[in-house]
């Protein structure tokens, strides 16, 4: 069996949301993907997604607690201060940062949250838009 294919039963075993795997689900899992072509670091990486699959669903099942770190989202008027501070309009802001006018505005009326890569983006055009307008447009 290919390294695909134990992809593929994993992600099968995953969208199915089964209970959790039977010993000998585990154990034949084990065997294909000991018996496959991969190398040790895939086999590795391939045993380590099925722990993170069961770990997953004794969550779910509330077997465990896991580790919850919860982000506070960005103010609305804080993100509209940044636009405001460096383009007068949210496509003056796409055009100087490449970030779309349309999620400009998005965040800025509430509809959407900027996720965490994105608000470390808007703070770094807070500190230095002309550094992230040069990265911008270098790309």
């Amino acid at each position: 069996m290919l390294a695909d294919d134990v992809a593929v039963m994993i992600f099968a075993y995953a969208k199915n949301e089964q209970e959790d795997l039977t010993p000998e689900q585990r154990r034949a899992a084990l065997l294909i993907m000991r018996d496959s072509p991969m190398t040790e670091k895939q086999s590795d990486f391939a045993e380590g997604l099925l722990e993170g699959l069961e770990e997953a669903l004794r969550w779910k099942r509330g077997e465990i607690e896991l580790e919850v770190v919860e982000i506070e989202p960005m103010p609305i008027e804080r993100i509209r201060a940044i636009r405001r501070k460096v383009a007068r309009t949210a496509r003056e802001f796409e055009e100087r940062f490449g970030i779309p006018a349309s999620t400009v505005s998005n965040w800025e009326q509430g509809r959407r949250k900027p996720d965490p890569a994105a608000r470390l983006l808007l703070k770094l055009i807070e500190q230095n838009p002309e550094l992230v307008e040069r990265a911008a447009h270098a790309a």
